[in-house]
């Protein structure tokens, strides 16, 4: 019973007016809750896409620059050959199984250097060829990963220089009986392979022609190609398609690619 003199509408000490949030305005801070928290989810998926992007670019560049160094230091020294033999240069440009690294004139591009020199070796700089003079670059299958990797063989023993390299390609500038490097009619440079899998160059490789059968020695550029590709798809992505000398093209699905293309000279060999 209310006391004579007393405000009906106060009950306790507290207004009979006041109250909570109304269903409605319940409802509309539920919605706007429901907005950001979907904004911020949506956000934070594009920052972490955005981040998986980058350490997978960053990644194969990573693995495209450490093997070239090590293809150009190999490279540059084929030939290097203090007692004047003979037998020292670009060994091998045989065509490989990537399953198992034996000859394949269907294989892939592979490439053996040759030089009177093995750090570690007592025997190095003697005119004598070691088979730890002779190391071999190759690809070889990774059926778990459905790519190759780049190894690097050495009197059997195989190391890996990179991995998810899926294209790898070697075309060669040679000089002539003048001694002059080997030019087309529009004075741009040759690059011819070896299709037959003879250690001989035959082909130039822009155009199809018949150029051999041309010796190894004879060679005093070489072009590397290496293609990378990441480990795993992006969504929403098409990758274009890469052209690697005379291989099969490689592209046209989710997984992003870099390409990495260089001329090496051979300082020991030719010019």
């Amino acid at each position: 019973m209310i006391e004579p003199g007393k405000n009906p509408r106060i009950f306790f000490g507290k207004s009979a007016t006041q109250g909570g949030f109304t269903l409605i305005e319940l409802m509309i801070a539920m919605v706007i809750a429901a907005i950001l928290g979907t904004a911020m989810v949506a956000n934070f998926v594009s920052q972490q896409r955005s981040a998986a992007i980058v350490r997978q670019t960053a990644h194969m560049q990573q693995q495209l620059r450490g093997a070239m160094y090590i293809l150009e230091q190999g490279i540059r020294m084929a030939g290097f050959n203090p007692e004047d033999a003979d037998f020292f240069g670009i060994d091998e440009t045989l065509r490989r199984s990537i399953d198992d690294g034996n000859p394949d004139v269907v294989g892939s591009p592979a490439l053996r250097l040759a030089a009177d020199w093995s750090p570690g070796v007592a025997t190095h700089q003697n005119g004598i060829l070691e088979e730890s003079e002779r190391p071999i670059f190759l690809l070889i299958n990774n059926p778990a990963k459905g790519v190759t990797d780049l190894f690097r063989e050495i009197d059997g023993d195989r190391q890996m220089v990179a991995e998810n390299i899926e294209r790898l390609a070697f075309s060669f500038a040679y000089l002539d009986d003048a001694g002059d490097l080997v030019r087309d009619g529009a004075g741009d440079i040759v690059w011819a392979v070896d299709t037959t899998n003879d250690n001989r160059l035959d082909t130039n490789i822009d155009d199809g022609t018949n150029v051999g059968p041309i010796t190894r020695d004879r060679i005093c550029l070489v072009r590397v190609q290496m293609l990378a590709r990441a480990s795993n798809q992006s969504p929403n992505y098409i990758s274009p398609v890469f052209l690697v000398g005379d291989q099969p093209p490689a592209g046209g699905d989710a997984f992003r690619r870099r390409l990495l293309d260089r001329v090496v000279e051979c300082r020991n060999m030719g010019l």
